[in-house]
């Protein structure tokens, strides 16, 4: 009885060491387990940063911009990511790296490819060069892509413009979308916001002017171009669709600069007029309105257009006596005396090109 007993303890005292050993290895594996998946491994210094990861890169470059992003562990994150067999699913995108990141959820979304959208910025551009130099500075895709497919007939016809009218597409602001957008999702991605800002409202104001969304924006663009005062763009739009309704040439000046391509001119001389007189740009040359806008218009000289404000003058010129600013006439005669000051002006500042 009494060897039974002493058996019996023994047995309970073996089921508790392995017990013990048991949960002491699975400690162990848990600490592990946390060590190598979940403890943070992105530098905690309260700063989220930002990891591109390009088309055909390798795990040796990830991880190089990874630690250059504040990866403090490299062998637990590769081990994590032979573990979760990312190197052979490597993503392009561009991702945000949050303080105190853990391996395990770092490399779940490199692998799934979870990015994090950019912002894309663009300002009033005068051509579509521009438009592509800008937008492949914070895009995956490159110049040379983007101006490949501003050349893309059928694409541009899917989106209902032309070369010449492509501008009227881009309205300056800052776009949420993704790094690995290609050149013909982001034109169609401005195609929907071009849409989406044109609302009944203002296709109907553009209606009562006689005027379609484009030819709002080529206006536009004229006045955007002759003024950066948004307090006289109505007025400035006022003049020249007064002109338009009488049949007047528009004579714009910023229509000079766009047909030679050269927007360093600070006056505009006969010998500009003569150069550019066979281009269908000039409004001095030709009546109505140029093939197409001769910038990307931003929204305020949009609306300066489709609510321009409602007087008889026909012409206007930069103003002597208030920089910045227009003197607008109703005449011939009254515009001429305010060009021969703002003439005098110029040549005072011997500004004479």
């Amino acid at each position: 009885m009494a060897k039974s007993k002493k058996a019996k303890a023994r047995r309970r005292r073996l089921v508790w060491v392995m017990a013990c050993s048991v949960a002491l290895v699975l400690l162990g594996l848990a600490g592990m387990a946390y060590y190598y998946l979940l403890l943070g491994n992105i530098r905690d210094n309260g700063k989220t940063r930002s990891l591109y990861v390009w088309p055909g890169s390798s795990l040796e470059q990830v991880i190089d911009s990874l630690k250059v992003n504040g990866l403090e562990n490299e062998r637990t994150f590769r081990a994590t990511a032979a573990l979760l067999n990312y190197g052979d699913h490597i993503k392009p995108g561009h991702y945000q790296l949050k303080p105190g990141m853990g391996n395990r959820r770092l490399v779940n979304m490199l692998k799934s490819g979870t990015q994090t959208p950019v912002r894309l910025t663009f300002p009033s551009l005068r051509t579509r060069q521009d438009f592509a130099r800008v937008a492949a500075r914070q895009l995956m895709c490159t110049e040379e892509e983007l101006l490949a497919a501003l050349d893309n007939a059928n694409l541009l016809t899917e989106l209902g413009v032309s070369r010449h009218t492509l501008m009227a597409l881009f309205l300056p602001d800052s776009y949420e979308l993704y790094w690995t957008l290609t050149p013909e999702e982001l034109l169609r991605r401005m195609k929907q916001e071009h849409d989406k800002w044109w609302t009944a409202d203002r296709k109907a104001k553009a209606r009562e002017l006689g005027l379609t969304p484009v030819q709002v924006s080529i206006v536009a663009s004229i006045v955007q171009a002759e003024t950066n005062q948004n307090s006289e763009k109505p007025d400035v739009a006022g003049v020249y669709l007064n002109r338009l309704r009488k049949g007047m040439r528009l004579e714009a000046d910023p229509t000079i600069k766009f047909a030679l391509q050269d927007f360093a001119i600070k006056r505009i001389l006969n010998r500009h007029l003569e150069a550019a007189e066979n281009s269908p740009w000039s409004t001095y040359a030709h009546a109505g309105l140029p093939p197409g806008p001769i910038n990307c218009p931003d929204k305020s000289s949009l609306d300066a257009v489709l609510n321009a404000r409602k007087h008889d003058y026909l012409f206007f010129c930069a103003s002597a006596e208030k920089p910045g600013f227009h003197t607008f006439s109703r005449t011939l005669a009254e515009h001429n005396r305010a060009a021969k000051a703002y003439h005098e002006w110029l040549n005072r500042q011997r500004i004479y090109e």
